[in-house]
């Protein structure tokens, strides 16, 4: 290893004739064998304007814990005021985002109450609708389109009796002709009464509808808010 040997010796001689060659802050040990007297241990900048620590605070002796004072390279940051600063900006961020949430609930809820006192009255009047319907059905098959066809009907068998109790021929035609008016006339009135029907049995659909989709908006104010709650 004469090689290395000499590299050793001829690196060591020329930073002892430069030392400012070396890094500040930085303390080169020098093997025995490259020392020119014993005192001579380690090479330093002499350049630095810091205090070069003695021997012995570098020596890493079993009963000595203690590393190499560094300087410092960052400037002096007081982070904890940072963080402190970035905490209550934070903080009164969440309290302004609280507060807006707050408010749109509120609003939420208004309008959903309002929304369900509005569902309450078309209820209430699509009810009315359907009783008003209901009685108005009753009442026009009841008293009018089954008393007139009761009517018709006795009419029509009184006619009927005439024609067979008639002898003469030209009553008998009269008779007749009535007759054949009034069937006409029953079967209009059935025409009329399955007319009826079917348009009472259409609003009934429709109100069936219009109570459902009450009933489904009205569950939706509710669960709005039940959640709110």
């Amino acid at each position: 290893m004469p090689v290395l040997n000499k590299f050793r010796h001829d690196l060591v001689d020329e930073l002892r004739k430069n030392p400012n060659k070396l890094p500040l802050d930085m303390q080169m040990f020098i093997p025995l064998d490259c020392r020119t007297q014993r005192s001579e241990k380690t090479l330093s900048n002499q350049n630095t304007n810091k205090s070069k620590k003695s021997d012995a605070e570098f020596a890493f002796s079993n009963s000595s814990y203690d590393w190499p004072t560094l300087g410092k390279t960052l400037n002096s940051i007081n982070y904890d005021s940072q963080i402190k600063n970035i905490q209550n900006d934070l903080t009164s961020l969440k309290h302004e985002y609280k507060l807006e949430i707050e408010k749109i609930n509120n609003k939420i809820q208004h309008h959903s109450l309002r929304t369900q006192k509005a569902c309450l009255l078309m209820q209430t009047q699509i009810n009315t609708q359907q009783e008003i319907i209901d009685s108005t059905s009753s009442i026009v098959n009841d008293l009018t389109l089954n008393m007139n066809t009761n009517v018709i009907k006795m009419i029509s068998n009184f006619a009927q009796l005439l024609n067979d109790a008639a002898h003469a021929e030209q009553q008998k035609n009269k008779l007749n002709i009535w007759q054949n008016k009034l069937t006409n006339q029953q079967q209009y009135m059935f025409e009329r009464q399955t007319a009826f029907n079917n348009h009472i049995q259409n609003l009934d659909k429709l109100w069936f509808k219009q109570s459902n989709s009450i009933g489904e908006l009205l569950n939706s104010c509710l669960i709005i808010n039940n959640n709110d709650q």
